[in-house]
């Protein structure tokens, strides 16, 4: 249960800090555009209201829907759209390192978080929504309360404005006059009442009761109510974000100035409709519901000052109005075009068969012709290491599957198009091979028919740390990214020559295993040892740079020590060399600690043997 919490943490994470970010932009928005219209500004805050409840993950999802472009697009460019996308997504990844740091207790508390956090959300949301539905219980009394009435003074003024402002109505506004001392307001969401208080119209003139009812009027209008109905909403599910309780104030603040613009634009006399508004304060009780709008609402200094200087607005131009609508495309374009290239073009054609049955044969890996990025080819490879090489996992961390995606072996030669094959040239060796992995993936959906479910369970996990005296890794200087790979001299067991910069390899036999690197981080050394001990292993070294090293080791009889690169002859025990665990002490100044933590998993929900092409 705590593992199925802890999975939407990153997701939330980012749904936040989008959001936020989003607020930031629109409160920027706003002082650019303050010497324009109110009602330009109150977009904006609804707008970034509204984004609140729109996850761009949604829109990335529906552009993952669309047609997939067949231009490649390179992993530095998904890599930087995922930042903007998702910059939490790898927290998961560190939970391992985390909790290998931790007390078995204070683990145990760290794994209750995600329910106590989840529990106290629901209490906040609870307890808000119990205070709104008291004050609007409050004002529902009062609703029902007024009589409705169809004559009157009240009644013909507010005729004879809607006539006058947008024609007969077809469902004119209803009005309901009140006894209790509250201030004008418009209630109700889908059906608008404007609830009068009958008292104050003997305080008041025509010309008084005439601005505060255009008031009224433009706030049914504009559907205000649901405006502010609709940001409750967002009050109530995100109430511990401080931001979206300061967005309320400036949402009322710029309603009800768009209001008083609207009033004043109408024709509506200044010093009337100030005195209206002062007159109505000194009589009324505030409505305390933001969904009720008023007349009374936001900074009222402010308000009056605006409406007695009637002060010039700056007015919207095209290139303006052009320059907002390009902003607010993009900001949903954006995630939706996300979503469309984050899943990578496959392979313009894909051969997949059955290898030959023989026992003698190892597993090679080769690709054809040599140097040739248009091409992919492994020979004699199973399904699991398929799926290893896609997702960049470990055997380890696959659950599931039928026995055949082990015992099954299979001949792999994909092509890419022209186009794609000239821009991976250009690509720095690393990043070629993440695309070559992105391309694998819909490779075997369309010819395994996989379906994954990505997860975490707990285990063991080994912490490579580093010994009191210090490491013993010659650190050098890290190699050209975009610099081509060079070629490997033959290795064998009795031939181990010094990989060239940026390159490793795993050769074992004659009872002897060697893991050797130049120029890598130790994060290679990490993956190296996961493969080799079939066990998760996390970095703790704390060493951030590039690394050469050697790691020479007695495997243990029968096992096959990880998947080596080069053909070996069978592992046997050899009393003359150490275990891993004591070479990685004495050779390199590192060693393994032994200690529980979460594990990324990649469940196979469903596979089929792929039929020949």
């Amino acid at each position: 249960m705590n593992n199925y919490l802890a999975s939407f943490g990153p997701g939330l994470a980012n749904h936040l800090w989008q959001s936020t970010a989003f607020a930031a932009a629109a409160w920027f928005a706003t002082i650019f555009l303050r010497k324009h219209s109110a009602r330009v500004r109150y977009g904006l805050w609804l707008a970034a209201s509204i984004k609140f409840l729109v996850p761009f993950s949604l829109l990335i999802a529906a552009g993952g829907l669309l047609p997939k472009p067949k231009q490649f697009v390179a992993p530095a460019m998904y890599t930087a759209m995922q930042v903007t996308e998702q910059p939490f997504a790898d927290l998961s990844s560190t939970s391992v390192t985390s909790l290998a740091q931790t007390l078995t207790l204070t683990r145990r508390i760290t794994a209750d978080i995600p329910a106590v956090l989840l529990t106290l959300w629901f209490a906040g949301v609870t307890v808000v929504l119990i205070v709104w539905w008291m004050r609007w219980r409050k004002a529902s009394m009062c609703l029902h309360n007024a009589v409705t009435t169809d004559s009157g003074r009240e009644r013909e003024i507010l005729h004879r404005l809607e006539a006058r402002i947008s024609g007969p109505p077809d469902s004119p506004l209803r009005l309901k006059l009140s006894a209790e001392k509250i201030e004008p307001s418009v209630y109700g969401i889908f059906r608008p009442v404007l609830v009068w208080p009958q008292h104050l119209s003997e305080r008041l003139s025509d010309e008084h009761i005439e601005a505060i009812m255009t008031h009224e009027l433009a706030h049914a209008r504009r559907f205000d109510n649901a405006a502010a109905a609709l940001h409750m909403l967002v009050e109530s599910i995100f109430w511990l974000h401080p931001m979206v309780w300061w967005m309320e104030r400036r949402m009322i603040d710029e309603r009800e100035r768009a209001c008083d613009e609207a009033v004043v634009a109408s024709g509506g006399n200044p010093d009337a409709y100030a005195e209206g508004i002062l007159e109505t304060c000194r009589f009324c009780v505030l409505s305390d519901l933001p969904c009720i709008a008023g007349v009374t609402g936001a900074d009222l200094r402010k308000r009056v000052v605006g409406i007695m200087t009637s002060r010039m607005l700056a007015p919207m131009t095209w290139p303006k109005k052009m320059a907002l609508g390009v902003v607010a495309l993009w900001v949903l374009a954006a995630p939706v075009l996300l979503g469309q290239l984050q899943t990578p073009p496959a392979f313009e054609v894909a051969s997949v068969r059955k290898h030959p049955p023989d026992p003698s044969a190892r597993m090679i890996s080769t690709g054809s012709p040599a140097g040739d990025v248009s091409q992919w080819v492994r020979t004699n490879v199973t399904a699991e290491w398929l799926i290893v090489s896609a997702y960049g996992v470990k055997d380890f961390q696959i659950v599931g599957g039928p026995s055949w995606i082990n015992s099954e072996h299979f001949d792999v030669d994909a092509k890419v198009d022209d186009s794609a094959a000239a821009q991976l040239e250009n690509l720095p060796v690393q990043q070629r091979v993440q695309q070559m992995a992105l391309m694998l993936r819909p490779l075997l959906a369309d010819r395994f028919k996989l379906q994954i479910t990505r997860g975490t369970k707990e285990g063991t996990v080994l912490a490579l740390v580093v010994v009191k005296s210090g490491p013993k890794l010659k650190e050098v200087p890290a190699p050209d990214p975009h610099a081509p790979l060079q070629p490997v001299p033959p290795i064998t067991p009795e031939n181990l020559p010094t990989p060239p910069p940026g390159q490793s390899f795993f050769v074992m036999g004659n009872g002897h295993a060697t893991l050797s690197a130049n120029a890598l981080p130790i994060a290679r050394l990490v993956d190296q040892l996961s493969r080799v001990l079939g066990q998760q292993v996390v970095d703790q070294t704390r060493l951030g740079g590039t690394y050469q090293w050697t790691l020479q080791y007695a495997p243990p009889p029968g096992t096959p020590g990880g998947m080596p690169l080069s053909v070996g002859a069978e592992a046997s025990s050899n009393p003359d060399l150490t275990s891993i665990f004591t070479a990685l002490q004495e050779q390199l100044g590192l060693k393994l600690e032994s200690t529980k933590g979460q594990i990324d998993t990649i469940t196979i929900d469903h596979i089929e043997e792929p039929t020949p092409n």
